[in-house]
């Protein structure tokens, strides 16, 4: 290369960390609780950032992220890293991480678990949070109901999700690494037990529709093969409402013809959320 002219760079290579300390959850970080049966539901996207001038790798253990006690049916809902769940303990973040001190690359994880209520009207959630989060974001669904109480909780303007329908915005104390996000959730309705294997059963179905509010997606768009928004929710109603009286049937009747009935109308429904989720990236 000429003396006066041409270009030269420098390739640095940088150093890898374990330490979970090198990261915090950006403001994006999103914790959703809706309502289901005698259950809540509990959707959480953390956007991680690496605030080091080094490489975090989890290592062959991975990143723990625990669960509340009493959780079940944890889920991966898709448009993160991928991620390993790990049944009655969390979930497990394996992904490599670069320094990105502006936030300008994000790693993410995002995924939901089921919290039984076992018909209380107010419940505590402790979740964990082995990352900083500097700024707690709580989302609820105003159809559902429920109430919100904890320390510093300060409510935030309201907004809307993708089907259109309110939700109410909250921010809470920060949380350093190592501290627990403590919420006692209210206003829990009482419920008719019938159905309630029915829900636990088609949690993840029900936490993958839970994408919508993570962006706030809005728009009416047609999904795949041109169904719309509204003709896939009224789907979605009725095949629940079939697979309820499904399960109630399978008590007294074929359970053998009825099993292959349940198995048909959960696959439906899959679909059904596939396609709204598709319908809601579509329309961001």
């Amino acid at each position: 290369m000429p003396d006066d002219s041409g270009m030269r760079g420098q390739i640095l290579a940088l150093r890898r960390t374990r330490d979970p300390s090198v990261l915090r959850l950006d403001p994006r970080t999103k914790l959703i609780i809706d309502l289901r049966e005698e259950a809540l539901a509990v959707m959480i996207g953390l956007f991680f950032r690496n605030v080091s001038q080094e490489i975090f790798d989890p290592g062959p253990d991975g990143l723990l992220i625990p669960m509340p006690e009493g959780a079940v049916n944890a889920q991966e809902i898709e448009g993160g890293e991928p991620l390993e769940i790990v049944p009655g303990k969390g979930i497990r973040f394996r992904s490599v991480i670069p320094p990105d001190s502006a936030a300008s690359f994000i790693s993410t994880a995002r995924y939901g678990y089921i919290l039984p209520t076992d018909g209380a009207s107010t419940i505590q959630l402790i979740q964990p949070m082995p990352i900083a989060l500097p700024d707690p974001f709580l989302l609820v669904p105003e159809k559902s109901g429920l109430g919100l109480e904890g320390p510093g909780l300060k409510p935030q303007q309201d907004d809307v999700d993708g089907t259109g329908d309110k939700v109410k915005a909250f921010t809470t104390n920060p949380i350093p690494a190592g501290g627990n996000l403590v919420l006692t959730v209210t206003n829990i309705p009482a419920r008719d037990r019938t159905g309630r294997t029915v829900a636990l059963v088609l949690c993840a179905l029900l936490l993958g529709a839970a994408l919508v509010g993570f962006g706030f997606r809005r728009g009416n768009k047609a999904a795949a093969g041109g169904t719309s928004r509204e003709d896939l929710i009224a789907r979605r109603e009725q095949l629940f409402g079939e697979l309820v009286e499904v399960e109630q049937d399978r008590k007294t009747g074929d359970a053998g013809r009825l099993g292959d009935r349940r198995k048909q109308l959960i696959a439906e429904l899959e679909t059904v959320y596939r396609n709204l989720a598709r319908l809601d990236e579509h329309s961001q």
